[in-house]
């Protein structure tokens, strides 16, 4: 999160880099380290646990690519069809003024 990776730099696969750290072209991020600031520096190596918890994280989001790749290529038509489609958003759409009272109670208390 808004961390930079200058051109050069290379940050090894089960390496982290804290949110806003600069690492520096040449400057290599070794597998199982953390490393923060600007410049970034090495801060200590992560724990088995922290290791393992970053490669299940990993591989739930790679699960999820195909679902955000099938959502970012709908219109907006097809998520308005869909949205109707559920029996929750036809109650509150079709009766948002009954159900919960905001135009017609709210108008005839105030006249």
């Amino acid at each position: 999160m808004g961390a930079i990776v200058e051109t050069g730099a290379k940050v090894e696969e089960g390496a982290v880099v804290a949110a806003g750290a600069l690492v520096r072209a040449g400057m290599v991020v070794a597998k199982g380290t953390l490393v923060a600031g600007v410049p970034a520096a090495f801060v200590r190596n992560l724990t088995a646990t922290e290791t393992s918890d970053i490669a299940k994280a990993g591989a739930e989001m790679a699960g999820a690519v195909p679902a955000h790749t099938t959502e970012l290529g709908k219109t907006f038509s097809q998520i308005g069809e869909e949205k109707m489609a559920y029996p929750f958003q036809q109650k509150h759409v079709k009766n948002l003024d009954d159900e919960f009272g905001l135009i017609e109670p709210q108008l005839e208390k105030i006249w």
